[in-house]
């Protein structure tokens, strides 16, 4: 009888133990983007990717979502982040408070400049062709002086609609896709979502 309980009670720990791990969370926000960035952007204007692995430095840096348009190139980090988020763009570490304990962890905006940093290394392009974006989703309240380019899922869009100068030609927008599709790495979780002009 005692295997019999067994049997069920080891994959239900198994599920709670993903559905809490941080890899879970991170999905939760990187798949709430996708979808937005799917459904808000003109396919005609935006060409989103998702995952992104390049080489960098003797190693590779992996980018939540890159968009190609003639607007510029965005990359754009997505958290999940529920509690109260203490942030700041100098910080080396944000603060996060949930349920009354307090965690830090590394300021997703330097990881945000170093992938924009890398991805126009790559490009060619300097950093006025680069817009950058970390997206946190969950949080209940952003206190301190964070970052301008911290923005909520929900004015994700609206964000990058407000970029509306024309940065590319057709040609630099084509080249860029190229090169990003000739330098991305596969990995397992690897994924492109490109779409036509």
């Amino acid at each position: 009888m005692a295997l019999i309980h067994l049997i069920w009670i080891v994959p239900l720990f198994i599920l709670l133990a993903y559905l809490l791990s941080p890899r879970f969370r991170g999905d939760i926000a990187e798949t709430r983007v996708r979808r937005i960035l799917a459904q808000g952007l003109e396919s005609n204007r935006y060409t989103v990717l998702n995952h992104i692995v390049i080489p960098s430095g003797g190693g590779t840096i992996a980018i939540d979502h890159v968009i190609v348009s003639r607007f510029g190139v965005f990359v754009i980090e997505s958290i999940h982040l529920p509690g109260h988020v203490h942030a700041t763009e100098q910080m080396a570490q944000w603060k996060r408070r949930r349920f009354g304990r307090t965690v830090k962890f590394d300021n997703p905006y330097h990881a945000n400049q170093v992938q924009a940093e890398a991805l126009g290394r790559l490009l060619g392009m300097s950093a006025r062709f680069m817009h950058t974006f970390v997206v946190c989703d969950g949080a209940d309240t952003i206190k301190g002086d964070p970052p301008a380019n911290l923005v909520r899922p929900e004015r994700l869009v609206r964000e990058i609609r407000r970029r509306g100068q024309l940065l590319l030609e057709p040609e630099q927008t084509a080249r860029a896709l190229r090169d990003i599709r000739d330098a991305h790495i596969e990995t397992r979780r690897g994924f492109i979502k490109a779409r036509s002009w």
